[in-house]
């Protein structure tokens, strides 16, 4: 409301139109509402603003977390092959001895067939151990396995003697002229 003087001098209270004041307080509310909005969008923009923060450290976390992950694969791999080729290794080192026990004993004798019985080895894969064992003896022998594999696998007729034995390994022992322990003809 506002204040008049009225023609006696006095003060007057007047009206404001009621259009007037309606517009007016509409416009208070219009402009209270636009503050409480845009509070909220602020509050809103500042979570939002850390939202990102933290979604920008995942990722780079998530980055990092990948790189160790490809490294302790790439690691874990190395010494898989590192064991592998160890273990590979010791076989080939444990068979070397093997053929060098197999050879001793047929030369001390024993038949191929007789080994086979022995120790449950294919008789051709003691055949092929035992040529491998007599070519490359414990000392020079560079992959027994690999040797004794292919000619346990191949069939060379021409390795076999008329009986259908090895012909690098006699089933049966022999003696030597001077009539000291039996040994097979290689």
């Amino acid at each position: 409301m506002s204040t008049t003087t009225s023609s006696r001098g006095r003060p007057r209270r007047t009206r404001p139109p009621a259009g007037a004041a309606a517009a007016a307080a509409r416009l208070e509310e219009l402009t209270a509402a636009r503050e409480q909005l845009d509070a909220r969008l602020a509050e809103r923009r500042r979570r939002e603003d850390d939202a990102l923060a933290a979604y920008a450290a995942t990722a780079g976390e998530a980055e990092q977390i990948a790189v160790n992950r490809d490294a302790a694969v790439a690691e874990a791999e190395r010494a898989r092959q590192a064991a592998v080729a160890d273990a590979d290794a010791q076989l080939g080192d444990l068979e070397r001895r093997q053929t060098a026990v197999l050879v001793e004993l047929n030369e001390l004798g024993r038949s191929a067939d007789e080994l086979h019985a022995l120790f449950g080895i294919p008789v051709k894969k003691v055949r092929a151990l035992l040529r491998a064992g007599r070519e490359h003896p414990i000392g020079q022998q560079t992959d027994t396995t690999a040797t004794a594999e292919q000619a346990a696998t191949s069939e060379n007729p021409s390795a076999r003697d008329g009986h259908g034995n090895d012909a690098a390994v006699a089933s049966e022992p022999t003696t030597s002229d001077e009539g000291q322990a039996p040994e097979t003809a290689a």
